[in-house]
C-alpha cells in the first residue's frame, strides 16, 4: 500500500496513449496510474515490502537510515543520483508517448526518462546535477536553479526556472 500512495505534492499529467495518468511524488516515485491496473512504479524510489512505513515529513528518519532501510529503486539511472525528495512535474513528449521529461527540483536538472526499453532508462537531459545557477544555452550548457514547470509546446520544451524566476 505504501508503493500506492500520494500526497498533497503529486503531480500528474494525462497518459496520451490512454487511459490513466503519470505521476510523480514527492518521495521521488514515478508512477503510472491506470483506472482498472492500478498503480505500476516507472522510476525512483519504491518502499521495501518489509519496511515500517513512515512519512518523509518525519525528520527524526535520517537519509542514511532511510536510504539504507526504506528504499529500492526502480529504473537505469546510471551513475546518477536518484530523483531528490521534494517537488517535482512531468511532461510527457507528444511525438514519442513512452518519452517522459521530469524536472528534478532539488537535483537542479531536467531528467528523460525513456520507456520503450522495458525498464526506464533516466538520463540528466539539461542542466548539471547538484549545480544551481542561471546559464542560458543548449540543453548540455544550462544551468538551472530550482526548475519546477515542465511543458512541451511546438517540441519545444520550456522550464520554469523557479530559483531564477524564469522561464527557460
Amino acid at each position: 500500500y505504501n508503493q500506492a500512495s500520494i500526497n498533497k505534492e503529486t503531480t500528474f499529467y494525462p497518459d496520451p496513449a490512454g487511459p490513466g495518468f503519470y505521476g510523480i511524488s514527492h518521495e521521488g516515485r514515478l508512477f503510472h496510474l491506470h483506472p482498472k491496473e492500478g498503480v505500476t512504479t516507472l522510476a525512483g524510489h519504491v518502499t521495501r515490502s518489509n519496511a515500517v512505513p513512515y512519512t518523509p515529513y518525519d525528520l527524526t528518519v535520517t537519509n542514511e537510515d532511510r536510504e539504507a532501510n526504506q528504499w529500492s529503486i526502480v529504473g537505469d539511472f546510471g551513475n546518477d543520483a536518484r530523483f531528490s525528495l521534494g517537488r517535482h512535474d512531468l511532461v510527457v513528449d507528444p511525438d514519442h508517448h513512452q518519452v517522459i521529461y521530469v524536472s528534478d527540483t532539488n537535483n537542479h536538472v531536467i531528467r528523460k526518462v525513456d520507456l520503450t526499453k522495458g525498464e526506464a532508462e533516466i538520463t540528466v537531459f539539461a542542466g548539471t546535477i547538484g549545480i544551481s545557477s542561471h546559464v542560458d544555452g543548449g540543453r548540455q550548457e544550462a544551468l538551472f536553479k530550482k526548475p519546477l514547470g515542465v511543458e512541451i509546446v511546438d517540441g519545444v520544451l520550456y522550464v520554469a526556472d523557479l530559483g531564477n524566476n524564469a522561464l527557460r
